[in-house]
């Protein structure tokens, strides 16, 4: 069993790890200590400019610390967004508020022990389900430019973060209908966490379960690894959906951003 501080420490460091790769692949950049998780790329959208870990670095105020971050942003033409994880200080969100800054999502952050997964439903005879591997990177882009909204000059960047990072660590299962992609579900492993990220269904591919579905699969071949736990940051709107297959709450996150900028 998880104890709640470790709940929360396999969540926050599971993030870090995933998004993290995205700084590592050209032209990512990435400020990375152990005060300090910060994303920035040429990717103009949310979450690819991100303050994703904050700490206290003691040597200045809060205030000073918050701007010395937000100006990187305001020198580039992107929306930046700011995660306020469990075990950021409290005086950030006081901080950011100063600045106009907003909480645009809560995200609950949750976690699958793993005991007594029910059996993966069955797949609806129309639908193919593949775990992706490096063939499938145009499917995988064309299911994350639908769910962020991305164009057609993020591409390259974006292809060449999922070729370098798919099959170890990650793994990626996909859904279609009919040869198009409709649906998608990733996990990211980190120590002995799998997280589930990048969970998004097409008009085509919904009220038909293929999320559900597809995290199932997903937390058999977590379970399947010998992995400890699945976790995951959940939108308000798949809450409902997570508990129903096993997860339970362990602390909120929240994603802070400039006002009507960024909707999960």
């Amino acid at each position: 069993m998880f104890t709640e501080t470790e709940a929360v420490a396999a969540l926050e460091t599971n993030a870090w790890s995933m998004f993290s790769q995205f700084g590592r692949v050209d032209p990512g950049r990435l400020i990375d200590s152990p005060t300090r998780l910060v994303l920035e790329t040429d990717v103009p959208k949310p979450p690819y400019n991100t303050v994703f870990r904050f700490h206290d670095e003691g040597d200045r105020s809060l205030d000073a610390q918050v701007d010395e971050l937000i100006a990187r942003f305001e020198r580039r033409v992107c929306t930046p967004a700011w995660l306020v994880h469990p075990t950021t200080p409290s005086g950030v969100r006081d901080s950011l508020a100063r600045r106009g800054w907003v909480c645009a999502e809560t995200m609950p952050g949750m976690i699958h022990t793993l005991e007594d997964l029910a059996p993966v439903p069955e797949t609806p005879p129309d639908i193919e389900v593949v775990e992706a591997g490096v063939g499938h990177g145009a499917a995988w882009l064309d299911l994350v430019s639908t769910r962020y909204g991305l164009e057609e000059d993020d591409s390259p960047y974006l292809r060449r973060v999922f070729d370098k990072f798919i099959g170890t660590g990650v793994r990626v299962w996909i859904a279609s209908h009919e040869g198009v992609p409709v649906s998608k579900v990733g996990i990211h492993v980190s120590g002995d966490v799998a997280g589930i990220y990048g969970v998004a269904t097409t008009d085509r591919g919904r009220g038909r379960g293929l999320a559900s579905l597809l995290t199932n699969i997903a937390l058999h071949a977590t379970a399947d690894a010998g992995l400890r736990a699945s976790v995951l940051h959940s939108t308000p709107m798949a809450h409902s959906m997570y508990r129903r297959l096993g997860y339970r709450d362990v602390a909120t996150f929240e994603l802070w951003a400039r006002p009507n900028e960024v909707h999960l």
